[in-house]
């Protein structure tokens, strides 16, 4: 990977090459950089080296992500979604990383609270959802949202699980908007 960079002398292409393979024993070894396509894409325009080395990264995430999401909405009963968690596995450090993509830790979330492919673990399942949630994205913010209102994986707290689904039943989701209109503002759930 490393000798696809293209410099346009001997002295500049070394120094990239150990510039790069320094970065990244960085970044894989302690995990503190954020996966950030925007961060990445201006980067480009100063070291074609290091942006296509965080793109195709960014890329595999996101693609990873994106297979995991379309088996856990599948109603083909032929998908199986015990696979869900070991090709999210190796995501991991990226995926417990705040801005990191949420589809991911929206999927991994979902395996960690139906048991899909490891024992089921409301707490990761709660703690991947929040981070989900927190990046916009409806199903997890529906899902947080369950976990507030019966306790999954936190105690419960009627106040956040209306937040959370209030503002998915903003973004259009069905569930969401039929559990708000049940809700009475000021006494929380009706039982």
């Amino acid at each position: 990977m490393f000798n696809e960079i293209v410099c346009k002398n001997e002295k500049q292409g070394t120094y990239w090459k150990e510039h790069v393979q320094n970065t990244f024993k960085f970044y894989e070894n302690d995990y503190k950089f954020k996966v950030s396509p925007i961060w990445s894409r201006l980067f480009c325009n100063y070291s074609n080296a290091i942006s296509r080395i965080n793109l195709s990264k960014i890329n595999m995430i996101n693609a990873t992500s994106n297979h995991c999401l379309e088996i856990l909405e599948s109603k083909d009963p032929s998908k199986d979604k015990t696979i869900l968690f070991g090709l999210l596995q190796p995501l991991m450090p990226y995926l417990s990383l705040p801005n990191s993509d949420p589809n991911g830790q929206y999927c991994l979330a979902t395996c960690y609270g139906s048991g899909y492919g490891i024992p089921q673990n409301l707490v990761e399942a709660f703690r991947y959802f929040k981070l989900s949630a927190d990046q916009g994205v409806a199903r997890g913010q529906f899902n947080l949202g369950l976990c507030y209102q019966k306790g999954y994986g936190t105690t419960e707290n009627p106040v956040e699980a209306f937040k959370y689904y209030k503002l998915s039943a903003d973004q259009g989701s069905a569930k969401a908007q039929l559990i708000i209109n049940n809700c009475s503002n000021d006494n929380g759930f009706k039982k």
